[in-house]
């Protein structure tokens, strides 16, 4: 009889480890199914000691030991693996657990007893991994792909490459096969069961060396013999998880990357802004000589919708708001007449993102930094808050532009955008791909074929729909980009300039952006195509206003009743008293009686991971959600 003590697998994070009896000498490292909380649930051994060494100690226990009744034990990460993933859960102020969920798939956990041992890695002394960086367009970065592929194939060596969608992954795939068919493959969660279970266990066992073609959900493959991470499109949101914990997969593939010896790959165009910090600080090197400029023709027109009328003509009555501008709508008429294919993207977020003035029609701008301010409505009244610099501005104030009182809240949701396309463009087929119509990758799927099949067809979505433009537009029109510079997020420039140029690289002909915020960094860029000086002026923001990569921000969210949140608010500053912590901040209603807190605590550059702060982070309740360097911190 021995004592088992496991980390169980759960992505809610359960801390510490569990014993348990059992007849089963089980290996240190192997996956078990055991009981918590009356569900069956996997969990990795971590010690095994013989039952009779521990008798004293169990004889003094003041609870008894649960069995575990399972004999079925598979090793299905090697070492190397697992102290990679404990490096990136240290750096997460995680559990173990937590890692160990998000990146193995349940399709393994429970099948246990299909797949094969993972394989032995040998101990070895602590190995340089190379960082590399790769910026060029999507056509520049596959054809690098295919030579990283083959001088590996050539040393004997794998490839990890790690898409941030399942149809980029399937994308990638179809273009990289292509006369090395036998040894590409792909895995995403798209594919069936079975077809998971084959490839998973090639990998652990196929000697020669592979391509393979995956999403974060499988980073942690179990190949012994990679020779590179790959990240593409390392921009893309979802490597972030959107989950309670937020794990961010690009830094744990650098982690496991580093344990393994394998060189870590971020390739973009443009690389994030901490990506670019990193390069200029020398802790990342450069693959092959960065392309500074978008090298496509796509004509770019930047249509300041302000400007209601057309120059040099006065209407006789003035226009009604509408989503597209006479420009705009004339560029998709044209478009479509001739039999091309359009796409129009919009960003849905609130119910009141941008206030502009109705007279002359300039933007509530921050004071500071002159980005859209959001009105919110608090127990005070309506306020504009900036989620640039911090700033809150009274809502009774005039134009900053032509001092009237006339102010009007618009929101450009993507759905105001379908109902007025179908009623412009009537003789033509109007899709769309959003969140709510094509909430799984085969409906996305099944729209967008249908979108590429008709010639003189318009294809309306969100950030959802970006992926699923595998083949160029013939013309493409942001609706609105203003409402994604004023989201709630202290990266909004950074993610409108790659969602920007995401559309560029996918537009053979002219990109239309309709905003309100022409002279802005984010516009200059995409007009020259160069995003070097918005990088430039966007660190030196930055680190005038403290945020990463500068700082490091620890931030915590609960939600809860009233009263919950207030109790939960105590602990949280009992616990953290010896830590410049800002917060907690006023709750925010989210309805149901239901609330959400916040609270930030800010280090200094290189400051974390904190061994001693990590440990009163894990020792905090359980709904605290703890998340480093988030988005949103207020």
């Amino acid at each position: 009889m021995f004592v088992v003590q496991v980390t169980p697998m759960s992505k809610r994070g359960l801390k510490g480890t569990l014993s348990f009896f059992s007849k089963t000498k089980f290996e240190v490292g192997s996956v078990v199914t055991v009981p918590v909380r009356g569900k069956a649930t996997p969990a990795v051994v971590v010690s095994i000691t013989d039952v009779r060494t521990e008798r004293q100690e169990l004889r003094e226990s003041s609870f008894a030991l649960k069995k575990i009744t399972s004999r079925t034990s598979k090793r299905v990460l090697p070492s190397a693996i697992l102290e990679g993933l404990r490096d990136s859960a240290i750096y997460h102020a995680l559990p173990i657990g937590a890692l160990l969920a998000h990146f193995t798939p349940s399709v393994i956990t429970d099948s246990l007893d299909k797949i094969n041992n993972a394989p032995v890695t040998e101990e070895r002394v602590e190995t340089t991994s190379d960082a590399l960086v790769l910026q060029a367009e999507s056509e520049e970065r596959v054809r690098m792909y295919r030579n990283i592929a083959r001088e590996a194939f050539a040393r004997g060596t794998s490839i990890i490459l790690i898409a941030p969608t399942s149809i980029e992954a399937e994308n990638l795939y179809e273009k990289l096969h292509r006369g090395i068919e036998e040894q590409v493959v792909l895995i995403t969660s798209s594919i069936t069961k079975k077809a998971i279970l084959s490839i998973w266990n090639r990998a652990t066992t196929d000697p020669e060396p592979l391509l393979i073609v995956t999403t974060p959900s499988f980073l942690a493959i179990p190949r012994s013999n990679v020779g590179a991470y790959i990240i593409e499109r390392e921009s893309a949101r979802t490597y972030r998880g959107f989950e309670q914990n937020a794990i961010d997969a690009r830094i744990t593939a650098e982690y496991i990357a580093k344990k393994q010896g394998a060189r870590i790959i971020y390739a973009d165009f443009p690389l994030r802004v901490t990506t670019r910090n990193r390069l200029q600080r020398g802790e990342l090197e450069e693959l092959m000589r960065m392309q500074v400029s978008a090298q496509n023709r796509t004509p770019v027109s930047i249509i300041d919708a302000r400007k209601k009328e057309t120059e040099n003509q006065i209407p006789k009555k003035k226009r009604p708001f509408s989503v597209f501008t006479e420009q705009a709508e004339h560029a998709i008429r044209k478009e479509l007449e001739r039999g091309g294919r359009v796409f129009v993207f919009a960003q849905r977020k609130g119910l009141a993102p941008l206030t502009v003035c109705n007279d002359c029609g300039t933007p509530i701008t921050d004071p500071s930094s002159d980005t859209p301010m959001t009105l919110h409505k608090t127990e005070k009244g309506n306020v504009f808050m900036s989620y640039r610099s911090g700033a809150v501005v009274p809502a009774n104030i005039s134009c900053k532009q032509c001092t009237s009182w006339n102010l009007v809240s618009l929101g450009i949701g993507v759905e105001r955008v379908i109902d007025e396309a179908q009623k412009l463009f009537k003789k033509y087929q109007v899709f769309s791909i959003t969140a709510d119509n094509a909430s799984t990758h085969s409906k996305a799927k099944k729209i967008q074929k249908q979108f590429f099949e008709i010639s003189g067809a318009l294809l309306i979505g969100t950030e959802r729909a970006l992926p699923y433009l595998t083949e160029p537009v013939d013309l493409s029109v942001v609706a609105s980009i203003d409402s994604l510079l004023s989201i709630s997020a202290w990266r909004a420039h950074e993610y409108a300039l790659t969602t920007l140029f995401y559309l560029r690289d996918h537009t053979q002909g002219p990109l239309f952006v309709q905003t309100r915020n022409a002279d802005s960094s984010v516009m200059r860029a995409l007009a020259s195509g160069n995003p070097t000086d918005f990088i430039r002026e966007e660190l030196k923001e930055r680190e005038q206003f403290g945020y990463p990569p500068f700082t490091t921000f620890i931030g915590l969210t609960w939600t809860g009743t009233e009263r919950a949140i207030e109790k939960t608010n105590e602990i949280v500053r009992d616990v953290l008293k010896d830590w410049e912590i800002i917060g907690p901040l006023p709750p925010r209603y989210i309805g149901k009686n239901r609330y959400i807190a916040r609270a930030v605590i800010r280090l200094e550059s290189g400051k974390w991971p904190h061994h001693t702060l990590r440990g009163e982070l894990l020792s905090l309740p359980p709904e605290v959600h703890v998340s480093v360097d988030p988005d949103e911190i207020v």
